[in-house]
């Protein structure tokens, strides 16, 4: 179990534990797997972190859907992939470099 903040959350991770409120009131499930909407719910309750299954089961979720070649895309992949590095300009630079590269690799492969 890897305990992120809230920034560090991506759609497709997977919550090790429950979550609750203040008042101990259930609002998300163990084993829930986290959308844009659950990622608000958090957020407006006040939460700051919460623990998640391994690092990369977001991005083993992401893997399932279907690939796109757009650099945005492939961008967010690469933040699925290393939640660390949100908070890291360096980091940030880096995998905007790698999306732009996967990129280009995609259109020489599709052609």
């Amino acid at each position: 179990m890897t305990s992120l903040p809230l920034a560090r959350l991506r759609p497709g991770m997977m919550l090790a534990a429950a979550v609750y409120n203040r008042q101990e009131v259930l609002l998300l499930k163990a084993d829930t797997r986290l959308t844009d909407k659950h990622i608000k719910i958090l957020k407006s309750w006040g939460i700051r972190q919460v623990g998640i299954r391994g690092s990369s089961d977001g991005a083993r979720a992401e893997n399932r859907q279907a690939p796109s070649s757009d650099a945005a895309s492939l961008e967010a992949a690469l933040q699925a992939r290393c939640p660390g590095a949100a908070d890291n300009p360096v980091m940030q630079t880096i995998l905007r470099v790698a999306a732009r590269q996967l990129q280009a690799r995609a259109v020489r492969r599709d052609g």
